[in-house]
C-alpha cells in the first residue's frame, strides 16, 4: 500500500532537506504513476495546505520559463511530526 500524498511529499523534502516544488511534484508523479495537470495542481495545493499547516515552508520564490516556482524547506514542527506519526519509519 502506498503513502498518502501528502505523507510522500514530506518524506521526499525531509531527505532532500530543501527541494522545489516542481522536482517535488515530479518525483511523486513518477512514484504514483500520475500524469496530467489535475495530478499537478493537486499536488502544488498539497503543497500549500503543508505549508500553512507549519509543516513545510517557503524559502524562495523564482519566474522560469512563465512558470513561478517555489522552493521548499521541512520545518522543525514538520520534522516533528514526521517523527509522532511514524513517518519517518516509512522512509527507512
Amino acid at each position: 500500500m502506498k503513502l498518502h500524498l501528502k505523507g510522500f511529499l514530506l518524506q521526499e523534502l525531509a531527505r532532500l532537506d530543501v527541494g522545489w516544488d516542481t522536482r517535488l511534484v515530479g518525483a511523486a508523479l513518477d512514484t504514483y504513476g500520475l500524469s496530467g495537470l489535475h495530478w499537478c495542481n493537486t499536488l502544488h495545493i498539497a503543497l500549500d495546505e503543508l505549508s500553512s499547516a507549519g509543516l513545510i515552508e517557503r524559502l524562495e520564490a523564482r519566474l522560469e520559463d512563465g512558470l513561478l516556482q517555489f522552493c521548499y524547506r521541512i520545518t522543525a514542527f514538520g520534522r516533528t511530526r514526521i517523527a509522532d506519526t511514524g513517518l519517518d519509519q516509512e522512509a527507512a
